[in-house]
């Protein structure tokens, strides 16, 4: 069955940037594209470029943290990520 993902990116930090994206897929499969770290410059396109300062291996677990450079305008920004809860194809619950 497919199922479609409304996405909303908000981040006072970087100029409230916004982006919403349709992506049609398995609500597995949409999980682990949205929840998977290594997507975030995929789901942030041409807006923001993204350096991660910590290797991830896209597996997000509890108590799973790293840390990447979001950049634009000249302006950069260091994000940590630890994540607080994680119930795979279900939720994703995490402190910045």
């Amino acid at each position: 069955m497919d199922v479609f993902y409304i996405m909303l990116l908000y981040d006072k930090s970087m100029s409230h940037i916004r982006e919403v994206t349709l992506i049609k897929g398995s609500v597995l499969s949409i999980y682990n594209y949205v929840c998977n770290p290594r997507n975030i410059a995929d789901q942030l396109g041409d807006k923001i470029d993204v350096e991660f300062i910590s290797e991830t291996d896209g597996q997000l677990e509890k108590g799973h943290s790293f840390h990447f450079m979001m950049s634009r305008f000249g302006l950069s920004q260091e994000i940590h990520i630890q994540v607080e809860e994680a119930s795979v194809g279900h939720r994703l619950r995490y402190r910045q």
